[in-house]
């Protein structure tokens, strides 16, 4: 999968899944278009699926990944919305 950040003591299953996924996405370890797989996500973190899908609505919201219904969910095609995250997490 990709390497996972370190849980903080006081996040919760439903911050600490968010937080991981974006870092992962907004560090290129998840690259773009990768398909993501919620059940996959949910073994590496550790975490039920529900914080996961969660996750995702929230990542879906930001433009980080795309839902496509009875498709899957990916890790969205590099955006200028996207790039300006990317840019703001490297300072």
């Amino acid at each position: 999968m990709f390497p996972l950040s370190k849980r903080l003591p006081s996040e919760n299953n439903k911050i600490y899944s968010y937080r991981a996924i974006k870092e992962g996405i907004l560090s290129l370890q998840l690259q773009p278009g990768q398909a993501l797989s919620v059940v996959d996500l949910a073994k590496a973190l550790k975490v039920s699926t529900t914080p996961i899908k969660e996750a995702m609505g929230r990542l879906q919201l930001e433009h980080l990944v795309e839902v496509i219904p009875q498709v899957g969910t990916y890790v969205s095609k590099i955006k200028p919305v996207v790039r300006r995250e990317i840019e703001k997490q490297k300072n």
